[in-house]
């Protein structure tokens, strides 16, 4: 605690300790983790835990997405192909268990994404979010090394947001979606913002570029068609994030 508050830099800082400050903080750390206060302290913080959690993991599979797909060369921090709670220097040089995620790895063959995102603890879903984006990069150098870049327009009609964009050249055509600002949609009995329930009527709008194509989800394999009214086009958020809350499609 006294180096997150440290690192914070809001009440204390390693170059100004405030000592009062840092003594006040380890008594309070003591006292609702110790026995006299520990179980209503912990009682209380775990729902709350929980639903930062799936928040966090919603936030890092979309970071990684863009991270991958936005223009530029993704930077990996290694060992951060899974969940990573270490905080900085000293702790985030630990050692990295490389047969671990060999192994890990290996089983993304026989698991569904359902099975992967509703196991989120193991980290897997991350793993085959990173892997798969990355195949994809190395199959399609020139979209994501020289290609142009399209940022698409999202009507949105929850409490909620998208980030989306394309990246093409020629006829080879990739585009990427991923949610931001969803904390008012984690609500009881829905742990990730997924479908049409959750999404209602919000869209990533197509320009004329990009219309008339299929496409393919490079997570799930689910062939997807846009909507097509009169002069528009559009993919519903809901149908694009129906099994996670991530989306990378490729055109056919």
């Amino acid at each position: 605690m006294i180096k997150a508050a440290r690192e914070a830099k809001v009440h204390t800082s390693w170059l100004t300790p405030n000592q009062a400050y840092e003594d006040g903080l380890g008594k309070f750390v003591q006292k609702i983790l110790g026995s006299e206060g520990g179980g209503k302290f912990l009682s209380a913080f775990l729902p709350f835990q929980q639903r930062i959690a799936m928040l966090a993991v919603t936030n890092s599979l979309a970071q990684v997405l863009l991270k991958i797909g936005s223009p530029g060369v993704p930077d990996f921090y290694q060992g951060t192909e899974l969940w990573d709670l270490n905080f900085v220097d000293p702790d985030n040089r630990r050692p990295v268990d490389f047969g671990l995620r060999e192994r890990l790895l290996e089983s993304l063959t026989d698991t569904t994404v359902d099975e992967l995102l509703e196991g989120w603890d193991d980290a897997r879903i991350k793993l085959l979010i990173t892997t798969r984006a990355l195949h994809l990069r190395r199959e399609l150098p020139q979209v994501f090394a020289g290609g142009d870049y399209l940022p698409l327009t999202a009507e949105i009609s929850v409490a909620g947001n998208v980030i989306a964009f394309a990246r093409s050249a020629g006829s080879d055509v990739v585009i990427t979606v991923a949610p931001r600002l969803v904390s008012a949609l984690a609500v009881e009995g829905r742990l990730f913002p997924l479908g049409g329930d959750c999404w209602k009527t919000s869209r990533v709008m197509l320009p004329e570029p990009l219309r008339g194509r299929t496409f393919r989800d490079v997570f799930t394999g689910a062939e997807i068609q846009p909507t097509v009214s009169s002069d528009e086009e559009w993919f519903f958020v809901g149908q694009l994030f129906e099994r996670l809350p991530v989306a990378l499609l490729r055109a056919l």
